[in-house]
């Protein structure tokens, strides 16, 4: 797939945006990154960025063009996340086992 395959789908398959709001959606999501990291929860910038992506989509009125492309993100970033968290949970008590 590759970088290509990630902006088509983000950028035309989820919702059309045009290099106008790219402008926004990179500050936003820089902004929600910098907010959320001082909060301290483990972050994706990549999800910050999808969102925005999406959130300015649904400000334009312009629809989801591939919902069953968005269904899947928004599904693969759940499992992502929960498998991270299962594989930290398990390392961390491997190491808290053969070092102590």
């Amino acid at each position: 797939m590759g970088i290509y395959g990630v902006i088509h789908t983000v950028g035309k398959d989820i919702t059309e945006i045009t290099p106008v709001p790219v402008l926004v959606i990179e500050f936003e999501s820089l902004a929600t990154v910098l907010l959320t990291s001082k909060l301290g929860p483990p972050i994706s910038s990549t999800q910050y960025k999808i969102g925005s992506i999406i959130f300015a989509g649904l400000l334009k009125k312009s629809p989801i063009n591939s919902l069953k492309k968005f269904r899947r993100n928004c599904f693969i970033w759940f499992v992502t996340d929960a498998i991270a968290s299962i594989f930290s949970i398990f390392v961390t008590y491997s190491l808290k086992y053969f070092f102590n």
